[in-house]
């Protein structure tokens, strides 16, 4: 064989290999966040709690979550599959406690879709089927900046209090995985300071 055939050979074979991998990374598979939370509970504008908004059966597929199961009488538990990994499930719950509902959501978001703005949007479709009031911008991004700084952990928590209700967001890094998860809880201020020793 001459030189220029095996020379052509060689180029063919690498221009193979090359589209082979450039097509197997193109189709790996995306995480494409695949949601679409709705507000179907209209509370009261200030309100923190509403009859029908703890009825988690009865609204959670129209906010988003078809997957709901209610283990007893006190808890209901909701969730969704954002990103169609498993484990990753997003979810709300509510609780019964003799002080009040406790809410709680936990919604996953990839690197590039962890930003304010989503979270913002995403977390107040939920949030607003428990309680009349928006979560502010301004105190998101302060628990999204101080996650950074959070240490070992990679966790990052703010509260504040509202009527009688304490609210409280958390932020970390899903461990070994390119996953966070914001979480927010909304609990009777008595039911959260005898928990936390407050």
């Amino acid at each position: 064989m001459n030189k220029k055939l095996i020379i052509g050979i060689v180029i063919g074979l690498i221009g193979i290999a090359a589209v082979v991998v450039i097509a197997a990374v193109a189709l790996q598979p995306k995480h494409i966040e695949e949601r679409d939370y709705k507000t179907v509970v209209q509370v009261k504008e200030g309100e923190t709690s509403d009859e029908k908004a703890y009825d988690l059966k009865g609204s959670a597929s129209d906010m988003g979550f078809e997957k709901v199961e209610c283990t007893d009488t006190t808890i209901c538990v909701a969730k969704h599959d954002t990103y169609n990994e498993e484990g990753k499930e997003d979810f709300v719950s509510v609780m019964d406690d003799e002080s009040g509902q406790i809410v709680s959501i936990g919604l996953h978001f990839t690197k590039d879709d962890f930003t304010v703005e989503n979270i913002y949007k995403q977390l107040n479709a939920v949030a607003r089927n428990f309680i009349g009031i928006e979560i502010p911008q301004e105190k998101i991004e302060k628990v999204k900046n101080n996650l950074p700084t959070s240490g070992d952990d990679q966790i990052s928590i703010d509260t504040y209090t509202y009527e009688s209700s304490t609210i409280e967001i958390n932020m970390l890094k899903v461990e070994k995985s390119n996953f966070y998860l914001v979480k927010l809880g909304i609990f009777p201020t008595t039911f959260y300071n005898d928990a936390t020793g407050a």
